[in-house]
């Protein structure tokens, strides 16, 4: 690629990112309960990933001599620094759209592997000072972040979304349509040196302005902002005044505690989080959890969802 045009391709992608990124602070500043946290940390890492790579690029196509302290400073923190976090800040990412179990001790344990890989990756490239093993650790970077990206793609595909807005068939269909960035992505990690053609800027740009429409749609679209006037409900959406079926589950046979539990397990709260939150020992919330299971005819947290759904449809208030 033309080094201006690649300047123009850099400046276009992260102006469009940017803009994501200051929505999705907005939205955050705005509806603190919206859950944008991960998403912040993770597209804030990959916005830095953006820049560092555009100053370098620059640097390259127009400073000659470029090849000075503050090159390589910025070099390394995008790879692997930046690179190599994302191996914990994209699950951590994923665990937050879905209903699943034990999401905040999958996401230590990916916080671990990717201490661990930059801790490999760091060996490597210091014993190919002397041993010719640089392409190793590359490689070794680039397949973990790889099967951490199938990982996160299966993560969203077999649990149902933690949204009320987003129905799980247009989640899905959306999860279908991002198996096509899969192979620019891999083409980065894998033939970047052998093309010279980088695609991540346009990942980049793309997974800002589709997470961004998510937040939008589940937190905003319908006026529930704080602030802003609530579509009144209608036939078409039973449940817009209070979509939590709580006359339906008390007719279940869950007591009121039960009832509590429930709902803080479909926002996502870890057992641990439940307790802290209900003031009550984590034995205790899982006593609770036993008990409920056979009253909502589920096994799993996920269950519990995609059966609240069931019941908002079926039970309006």
């Amino acid at each position: 690629m033309h080094p201006q045009l690649e300047i123009a391709y850099f400046i276009f992608a992260f102006a469009v990112g940017l803009l994501s990124l200051g929505i999705a602070v907005f939205f955050h500043m705005s509806r603190p309960g919206a859950m944008l946290r991960p998403f912040l940390l993770m597209y804030g890492a990959f916005t830095l990933m953006n820049i560092t790579n555009f100053i370098t690029s620059y640097m390259r196509a127009n400073i000659s001599g470029y090849e000075q302290p503050l090159y390589y400073i910025l070099l390394y923190l995008e790879n692997p620094v930046l690179l190599i976090s994302m191996i914990f800040l994209l699950p951590h990412l994923v665990h937050s759209l879905v209903a699943l179990d034990h999401a905040e001790r999958r996401s230590r344990l990916f916080g671990l592997i990717a201490v661990a890989t930059f801790i490999i990756y760091a060996g490597i490239m210091f014993i190919s000072v002397r041993v010719p093993f640089g392409e190793v650790g590359s490689a070794v970077k680039n397949g973990i972040l790889g099967i951490v990206m199938l990982y996160s793609w299966i993560v969203l595909f077999r649990h149902p979304p933690k949204t009320r807005s987003v129905r799980p068939e247009a989640f899905r269909r959306g999860l279908w349509a991002s198996l096509l960035v899969i192979p620019l992505v891999l083409h980065d990690m894998f033939l970047l040196e052998a093309t010279g053609i980088k695609f991540f800027p346009l990942v980049y740009a793309l997974t800002g302005v589709l997470l961004v429409r998510f937040y939008y749609i589940e937190y905003f679209r319908d006026g529930s902002a704080a602030g802003t006037a609530v579509r009144p409900p209608s036939a078409a959406d039973p449940v817009a005044d209070d979509p939590f079926p709580e006359a339906a589950l008390t007719s279940r046979g869950l007591s009121s505690r039960e009832i509590e539990v429930v709902r803080l397990l479909a926002e996502g709260k870890s057992y641990r989080q439940i307790g802290e939150e209900l003031f009550i020992s984590l034995n205790t919330v899982k006593a609770h959890i036993r008990s409920i299971y056979p009253k909502m005819g589920v096994s799993s947290r996920h269950e519990i969802v995609r059966e609240l759904r069931g019941l908002e449809r079926s039970h309006p208030d």
